[in-house]
């Protein structure tokens, strides 16, 4: 079963009126609530020694940040909020950036990296040079990452390493226009009409290839999240079972002191 999601849905690389452009769904971290985040992944998803929510009173812009608080240090990977993002402009440099807070930490900092079509990893960039440790106010970090031939997605990972606080606002990825000189064209009029379709033909199937690809990716992720959320219904029906299961045993307890008869009372010997 497919769901029709819009290119907007699923971030993608797409074409409007200002020319190409890269983007990622909620940068500024708005949409969301509580520990839930729209379009952005978390990791791990729970635990007792580490929290990872949306923070309306502590933000760069706008009504919210993206924050991470860690007790204890995680041994099985970094923590992190991620997006994934699909069809890439291949061979392109981008720019990412984003802004920072922190408490305490050990290290923050944003991570890039590429995914080819069999999930292996082609390349990752970050801004370890310029990472963010100890307690500071919100900075800018800033880098610049090409995305490899045979990339088939792309990943943004907010990251914390270690312990403390952090808080993470405005990650957004950007195209690095290159200038170049246009060239002579020497093609006939019949020769570019033909190439016109050819182009347009190729287009159409590429895309909507790329499509059906970036869907039934986007449909996987939404059966993990529905999976996420039986599971928790799951455990919330148990909770409940559990507290009628004790309501019931408190009904009884109350109806057997209730039925029991009243102690006899001792008035003493009756004088002759």
């Amino acid at each position: 079963m497919y769901f029709l999601l819009s290119p907007a849905l699923l971030g993608v690389w797409v074409e409007d009126g200002w020319g190409e452009r890269f983007f990622l769904q909620n940068p500024g971290f708005e949409e969301g609530n509580g520990p839930y985040m729209a379009y952005w992944k978390k990791y791990p998803p729970t635990g007792e020694t580490c929290r990872l929510f949306r923070d309306t009173e502590t933000k760069k812009t706008g009504v919210a940040s993206a924050a991470v608080f860690i007790e204890q240090d995680i041994e099985y990977g970094p923590v992190n909020w991620s997006q994934q993002l699909f069809n890439p402009p291949v061979g392109k440099t981008v720019r990412i950036s984003g802004d920072t807070k922190t408490e305490g930490v050990n290290e923050t900092s944003i991570w890039f990296q590429c995914w080819g079509k069999t999930g292996e990893l082609l390349r990752k960039v970050s801004s370890d040079a310029s990472y963010i440790g100890g307690t500071q106010d919100w900075t800018h970090l800033e880098f610049e990452a090409e995305i490899p031939p045979d990339t088939q997605s792309v990943m943004v990972r907010c990251v914390v390493v270690g312990t403390g606080k952090a808080w993470f606002d405005n990650v957004l990825i950007s195209l690095e226009e290159e200038e170049s000189e246009p060239a002579e064209d020497k093609t006939s009029p019949e020769e570019e009409a033909q190439d016109d379709v050819s182009r347009i033909t190729d287009l159409s199937l590429e895309a909507l290839t790329e499509s059906n690809k970036a869907i039934g990716e986007a449909n996987r992720l939404l059966r993990e999240q529905i999976q996420d959320m039986r599971g928790q219904l799951v455990e919330l029906r148990k909770d409940i079972a559990g507290l009628k299961a004790e309501n019931e045993r408190l009904k009884r307890s109350l109806s057997d002191k209730s039925s029991r008869p009243p102690r006899p009372v001792f008035r003493g010997v009756p004088k002759e």
